[in-house]
């Protein structure tokens, strides 16, 4: 499922010491990390999936059920995936992160003007944000993932098809938010979090008494 370019070692070290360097937080942007066919199998599943419109004073967004409850084959085989030792063993080498099994994933809609303003995703037990992009936008369509250095944007990222974008949760640092989209082409994604595993936890509580 994964594309066998990220899992040469020369590939992977050089995307640790990118991701560990990136600014304005700890994050990259893997291109083309699944295998297409498969990815477009999932697509079609999810835009299957039953949407329903979320709407607050921070966002403006379709969003359907995790995918622990789909009953559809190819998306709980997706997720089981996701929660695969093989691919959080290598998430967890390229940043650096304590993983565990435990993920929060939708599907995401957003159509013209829909938007997602500024905030951290901070919750207990988030360790790693990930957003996978199903559709392709341009600069004009608007819905980039801006990343926030203060009050400013220091990184933006085009939606791109089959490009998945981590980082580290930092309550307070890792600010971020989804630009209104400007046209009528879907911005389609799964998005959601993976948790740092109860040990990580223990650790980080003990090194900030």
């Amino acid at each position: 499922m994964i594309n066998p370019r990220y899992l040469q070692t020369t590939v992977l070290a050089r995307l640790r010491k990118r991701y560990a360097a990136n600014k304005p937080f700890p994050h990259a942007q893997l291109k083309d990390f699944f295998d297409v066919k498969q990815l477009r199998k999932v697509k079609h599943a999810l835009l299957n999936e039953r949407f329903v419109e979320a709407e607050a004073d921070l966002f403006s967004f379709q969003q359907c059920d995790d995918l622990k409850h789909s009953k559809n084959r190819t998306l709980r085989e997706f997720r089981s995936f996701l929660r695969s030792p093989r691919f959080l063993s290598l998430l967890s080498y390229i940043t650096g992160e304590n993983l565990s099994a435990t993920i929060d994933i939708s599907g995401f809609i957003y159509d013209d003007t829909d938007h997602l303003l500024p905030h951290d995703d901070k919750l207990e037990g988030r360790k790693l944000a990930f957003v996978l992009n199903l559709s392709t936008m341009t600069a004009k369509d608007g819905g980039q993932l801006d990343l926030f250095k203060g009050n400013n944007v220091a990184k933006s990222y085009l939606p791109a098809f089959n490009s998945l974008v981590v980082f580290t949760v930092k309550p307070g640092t890792t600010m971020h938010q989804v630009r209104e989209v400007l046209t009528d082409e879907k911005r389609i994604t799964l998005a959601g979090w993976i948790h740092g595993n109860e040990r990580s936890r223990v650790h980080e509580n003990r090194r900030s008494e």
